[in-house]
């Protein structure tokens, strides 16, 4: 079972030591994607690095699938996720109670 752990996401905002807050007026360019992590109390937009676009281009990532991340790196205007290597199968989803 899966469990969203409150706080996870600003956990890894303190690993990157950067601001958690978008920098710079346009969210949206013209390469790359931007995804929407969440856990149970914050939620935040990210990029992909070069190399993990792919995942959104195949289809290994989908809408409301659960992910692992790395870590997050400083950057604007927004930070970027490193994906590991192991993500959730698409079938997957949340179950149970969030408290």
């Amino acid at each position: 079972m899966t469990i969203l752990v409150q706080g996870a996401l600003l956990k890894l905002f303190q690993q990157m030591n950067g601001d958690p807050k978008p920098a710079g007026g346009d969210l949206y360019s013209s390469q790359g994607f931007y995804l929407k992590l969440s856990d149970s109390s914050h939620a935040t937009y990210v990029s992909l690095t070069k190399e993990d676009n792919d995942l959104i281009s195949s289809d290994k990532i989908q809408l409301g699938q659960f992910i692992y991340i790395d870590h997050l790196e400083p950057a604007s205007p927004v930070p970027i996720a490193w994906v590991s290597d192991r993500p959730f199968p698409p079938n997957i989803r949340y179950k149970g109670d969030q408290q």
